[in-house]
């Protein structure tokens, strides 16, 4: 397949930039909504209990997403994947065991960031739906980890082969035409 270039991002550090990037979105997000709604809210239990359940309800559609976009994108068996969480780092993944093309691999990464994070975002924000954009604005600080590996790999072709990590956060990928691909990764 050619060349392996092996990206694998620290998870303490993905951690931490998620850290930031969250902040930051809530900060954002909670600015523009009281901007346009206002921000008067009540907490209940029940509206606790909701928030809480909807939240892991999304970030298991987040990490089944991954696995539609292996699917549907990549063309792979449901077979090729593997769900799962690593108590360690306290995150749930998708794993995909066979390598697709870079064009496939970016979309499966980046659609459930956008699905299930962004589009509820601007939805919540338009219709003042606040725990809609609670829920969203976490759920894009926890893609965090997806949008960095996106960036590691940004310089490859669409064309180039890559699989993902079985136990690592990141990818390995298959670099056909050393002198098209940028070998330094930097995130």
């Amino acid at each position: 397949m050619g060349k392996e270039v092996s990206i694998v991002l620290d998870p303490k550090d993905v951690n931490r930039k998620a850290s930031y990037y969250t902040i930051g979105i809530v900060l954002l997000s909670t600015v523009v909504y009281t901007w346009f709604w206002g921000l008067e809210f009540t907490i209940t239990l029940m509206s606790l209990l909701k928030f809480i359940g909807f939240y892991f309800l999304l970030i298991f559609l987040h990490e089944l997403l991954h696995g539609v976009g292996f699917l549907w994108f990549g063309k792979v068996k449901l077979t090729d994947l593997k769900f799962g969480f690593i108590w360690k780092y306290m995150v749930c993944y998708a794993h995909c065991k066979v390598p697709i093309s870079m064009r496939a691999f970016r979309i499966a990464l980046l659609l459930p960031v956008i699905l299930t994070g962004f589009v509820p975002l601007v939805i919540g924000m338009l219709v003042g739906n606040g725990m809609l954009v609670a829920l969203s604005t976490l759920l894009v600080g926890g893609g965090a980890g997806d949008w960095l590996i996106y960036r590691s790999i940004r310089s490859f072709s669409k064309d180039t082969f890559v699989k993902d990590h079985q136990s690592d956060i990141g990818c390995t990928v298959y670099v056909c035409n050393t002198t098209n691909e940028n070998q330094n990764v930097n995130i």
